[in-house]
């Protein structure tokens, strides 16, 4: 005996299906093989579905492919992230790359303002002219921001 059911489409209420008797072969003398095809008769007419067991095979296989779309989409999602953190960093790079190569620094403060300045300063300070590259650290006296090189 074998049965096929397919899930209907999604929103509809309903069990697509096939329901077949497939006899392999009969084991028993031969005069008894009208009584052994009527039983396979018997017994397909007396197939029923219970409708608890699809129930619960349908919740379950929900749930199995919530799942599994969950975790597809979070790998994905993971990918993604990966992808676009390797190509910052090699923005990163790039930018650093330009900058040592034009001689120049770049410099912010603590409220996230950013600067350039020629490179080769041991400190950068911002002054009211701009920023300001001593070689030595400068008197107390002078007001100037620190600068610190990103």
């Amino acid at each position: 005996m074998k049965t096929t059911l397919f899930r209907a489409v999604e929103g509809q209420n309903f069990i697509v299906g096939t329901l077949s008797s497939d006899i392999k072969s009969f084991w028993g003398p031969p005069e008894r093989f009208g009584t052994l095809a009527r039983l396979t008769g018997v017994m397909q007419a007396s197939m029923h579905i219970d409708p608890v067991w699809w129930e619960q095979t349908q919740r379950i296989n929900a749930e199995i492919t919530r799942r599994t779309l969950a975790q597809m989409h979070s790998e994905a999602q993971n990918a993604q992230q990966a992808s676009w953190d390797r190509m910052a960093a090699a923005d990163r790079r790039s930018e650093s790359v330009g900058y040592l190569l034009s001689g120049t620094s770049r410099l912010s403060d603590g409220q996230g303002h950013t600067y350039e300045a020629k490179a080769g300063g041991n400190y950068y300070f911002l002054g009211p002219s701009g920023v300001v590259r001593p070689d030595s650290w400068p008197s107390t006296t002078v007001d100037l921001q620190q600068l610190v090189i990103r």
